[in-house]
């Protein structure tokens, strides 16, 4: 493998399984110790959509509302997406981790959201896996405190290599997955807490990019919750621009399965997945090629 891929990154700071209507539980977790953790590709690139909403943003704050989420982990956060109604119809109750800026890119494609009146951001910062090859791809992190209980956990939002074949970019994918567990562990040295995040990891269950998350002690939810909603995949066709100039998305034909997903949840062994679901409704299929994943999770105590 050649060696010119220009992987690296900056630290920037110190199951049953079981069928369901796509109606999503829009009610507040279910107990003071219980969290809801989304991820969501947001679909920002593309010429297809000029690196614009176009009028999705008023489904993303529907779709974003319904889950009522501690934190959500968004992707393709494009510089328009950033000017859009969608963080400024939110913001009375999320308040935005972008990382800070860094090498001159002012806009943070892999932001995170925190609901405010439960969670006290302690710190935050972001890597970009390969700067030079695709500056999108990489992670944000943060670390939370409950303002009710005290207690404390890191999450992050991450994107990975974008080509889904060849031997190269699954290599590519793999050493993303290597930044991120360096990345964690050096969090982990600062803030002994259990780790939660996720994103679009552009590969599926069972590749090597997922299996040394794995080794590491890192669980993907959509395996390990106690409860999973929904055997559908996260990802399909590109929503298609009417001739009334609104989006409508669908799910395939075929591969129609929770196998095929490309945007994952992952836990640490400090953490309780309590249960995983694709939001499968309208308005999500309508604003991306990929359905946001939700997991609500408790934590346990971390060694």
């Amino acid at each position: 493998m050649k060696t010119n891929m220009y992987v690296y990154g900056i630290i920037l700071a110190a199951s049953s399984m079981a069928l369901a209507s796509t109606q999503i539980r829009t009610d507040a977790s279910p107990d003071a110790a219980t969290y809801r953790f989304v991820s969501w590709n947001i679909w920002g690139w593309g010429e297809n959509v000029k690196y614009t909403p176009d009028k999705r943003d008023g489904k993303a704050i529907k779709a974003a509302r319904a889950w009522n989420a501690d934190v959500i982990a968004l992707q393709e956060v494009s510089p328009n997406w950033w000017k859009s109604a969608f963080f400024k119809e939110l913001a009375a109750d999320y308040g935005v981790v972008d990382g800070g800026d860094w090498s001159g890119v002012k806009h943070n494609p892999n932001p995170l959201m925190y609901r405010k009146s439960r969670l006290e951001l302690l710190f935050s910062g972001r890597e970009c896996y390969h700067f030079k090859l695709d500056y999108s791809k990489g992670y944000t992190w943060a670390a939370f405190k409950d303002k009710s209980t005290g207690a404390k956990f890191i999450t992050f939002s991450t994107h990975y290599w974008w080509k889904e074949t060849g031997a190269e970019s699954a290599y590519i994918r793999y050493v993303n997955s290597q930044r991120l567990i360096e990345g964690m562990e050096r969090l982990r040295s600062i803030l002994p807490a259990p780790v939660i995040g996720g994103g679009d990891f552009n590969c599926r269950t069972g590749t090597d990019a997922l299996k040394i998350l794995e080794r590491h002690g890192y669980s993907d939810a959509q395996k390990a919750a106690a409860t999973v909603i929904r055997d559908c995949t996260t990802w399909h066709d590109y929503p298609v621009k009417g001739a009334d100039g609104v989006f409508r998305g669908a799910f395939p034909d075929k591969g129609n399965s929770l196998s095929n997903a490309l945007d994952h949840v992952f836990a640490d062994g400090c953490v309780k997945l309590l249960r995983h679901e694709v939001d499968a409704a309208a308005d999500a299929l309508d604003v991306s090629d990929h359905c946001p994943v939700i997991v609500d999770f408790s934590l346990k105590s971390c060694p």
